[in-house]
């Protein structure tokens, strides 16, 4: 729903998979007072946040404009791409092939 700009709660949890809607509103550059209105710090507030903007149509069309004018900066990062690559390069048990090392350097220069 996010990538639809909609404004998604959240209430981050210990491990990793539980906190990438958090860490996307991060790298979006969401204001710290819409952040405070989608980033719940109990099951208690989750349940005050979603029903604030679920019940309150100004207010949720206040926060999901901020997330419509940012969001493009969720899509075609080049550098992700990049990240990605280096890490799953990092832990294959295979070796790239030579043409791979090849692009690699070319692209360097």
């Amino acid at each position: 729903m996010l990538e639809l700009g909609r404004a998604v709660v959240t209430l981050p949890a210990r491990l990793l998979g539980g906190r990438w809607t958090r860490g996307y509103y991060h790298a979006l550059g969401i204001k710290e007072s819409t952040l405070r209105l989608l980033i719940a710090e109990s099951e208690e507030g989750y349940i005050e946040l979603a029903t604030a903007l679920g019940t309150n149509a100004t207010l949720r069309t206040e926060v999901e404009g901020e997330i419509q004018r940012v969001i493009p900066k969720l899509f075609g990062r080049w550098e992700a791409v990049e990240e990605w690559q280096r890490i799953l390069l990092d832990v294959s048990p295979i070796t790239p092939c030579a043409i791979f090392e090849q692009e690699e350097k070319r692209e360097e220069l």
